[in-house]
């Protein structure tokens, strides 16, 4: 037995992609073997805790597999069910949301989104309100071309937001970081370039509790989950022993390496130090921007929901267009007015390969988890994700193309046809 061969079946053999009685297992098709050697081979070599991944295509999930440790001080497996925090994949989720409140006639994507809040900004004395704010619609801020600042993209100081507007950080939503961010200029013209950040996402938040008078989590639930039966998505919570039933633990690497502490935020052990996965900030608050709990499966589902309208319906043909349209302008156009090779749709990457084809993705990263989920132009859509964070871009992501690969050689087999775990999974 040479040392791979040693190391996967020492560390990576807990499960077995997963199959309904009767069906054909995904491990006879060779393809989908690879796939799952591979997996195992990542997890041993890369010291990664747990994984998980799945595979879907044409409305149906055709692998679904948990690889390593859900926690690994009780030696817990990661199954194909386990739960992630994905990160700004929530932006994906949250985009949906947002489509589907336009559907309803709620809002528009023209809709000024400030007036529309009409929140009272916090401005600290001698600041002034930057009127160009009032300009940003909903569309912008899907496309990250609002004009906030890339320093609004980290996370609210909620202790700090909790001194200045003397609201403690258990009672925070959106709405008051809203308020909390428009105190800062934007850095540039409404629509006139991109730059990725948090801050719009959180606005967006807001806008769906506003335009729905219920919760962020209340409304994906009702509007997005409940229609696609999943009941594995939904915003996550900031304590260990809080997490839901099969969400992993999250091994924060920064936090071992470094050996860096936060002051909790949570008021159950407000001030106490803690990893930041555990208490340096409130999950609960900020959903719509990168605090989603969501299982592999549950993100191939939603995904399908998009690429497979008429089988899984979500929303209309025209809303997933839109979803896939280049930003106006420079901004998504070449100087002879084609679309450009890569850009920021409502809530996802675009990428335009020769002949026509189309790439839409998301990836999303937090202290303790890497996730990427991936719609590829053969109708493959894979989800991946780690419960650690260290070189994420070594890690997950160097996942991409052997799955891209192994996976549209698996599709060619007569036998996926027949294979669909959506049923089991959610």
């Amino acid at each position: 037995m040479n040392r791979r061969d040693f190391l996967i079946s020492a560390t990576g053999m807990f499960l077995n992609p997963q199959t309904l009685p009767g069906q054909d297992s995904s491990l006879e098709i060779p393809a989908f073997a690879e796939i799952d050697r591979s997996m195992k081979i990542f997890i041993a070599e890369k010291g990664v805790p747990g994984a998980s991944l799945a595979i879907a295509h044409q409305g149906r999930l055709i692998f679904a597999g948990g690889y390593g440790y859900a926690e690994k001080e009780t030696q817990t497996p990661c199954t194909a069910q386990s739960q992630f925090r994905i990160g700004s994949i929530s932006k994906f989720a949250t985009a949906i949301c947002i489509l589907k409140l336009v559907e309803n006639r709620k809002i528009t994507l023209a809709t000024k989104a400030v007036p529309f809040l009409a929140l009272v900004p916090y401005l600290p004395q001698g600041v002034h309100y930057d009127d160009r704010i009032d300009k940003i619609t909903v569309e912008m801020l899907l496309r990250h071309t609002a004009g906030f600042a890339r320093s609004l993209h980290l996370v609210p100081d909620q202790i700090q937001i909790g001194k200045d507007l003397g609201i403690p950080p258990e009672k925070q939503r959106m709405k008051d970081f809203v308020g909390y961010g428009l105190r800062l200029p934007l850095d540039s013209e409404p629509g006139a370039k991109w730059e990725y950040s948090n801050f719009n996402y959180m606005v967006l938040g807001a806008i769906v509790e506003k335009a729905s008078g219920l919760s962020f989590d209340a409304f994906l639930q009702k509007e997005i989950c409940a229609p696609l039966n999943l009941r594995d998505l939904h915003v996550g919570r900031t304590l260990k022993q809080d997490r839901f039933k099969n969400e992993v633990v999250y091994y924060d690497a920064y936090q071992l390496l470094d050996h860096q502490l936060f002051s909790s935020v949570h008021p159950s052990n407000r001030g106490e130090k803690v990893p930041w996965s555990y208490g340096g900030f409130l999950f609960e608050c900020a959903g719509a921007a990168g605090e989603i709990v969501a299982s592999m499966p549950a993100l191939c589902r939603l995904m399908s929901a998009l690429a497979t309208p008429g089988r899984t319906p979500l929303l209309s043909p025209a809303s997933v267009q839109a979803m896939a349209s280049p930003p106006p302008g420079e901004i998504g156009h070449k100087g002879d007015g084609t679309p450009l090779a890569h850009y920021y749709g409502l809530g996802l990457n675009v990428d335009w390969y020769p002949g026509n084809v189309v790439v839409v993705s998301h990836n999303g990263g937090l202290p303790g988890s890497s996730t990427w989920l991936k719609t590829w132009e053969t109708g493959v859509t894979a989800a991946m994700s780690c419960n650690t964070n260290d070189k994420p871009q070594q890690m997950a992501m160097s996942m991409i193309e052997p799955i891209r690969v192994q996976s549209g050689e698996a599709i060619k087999d007569s036998r996926s046809a027949r294979i669909d775990l959506f049923p089991k999974m959610l």
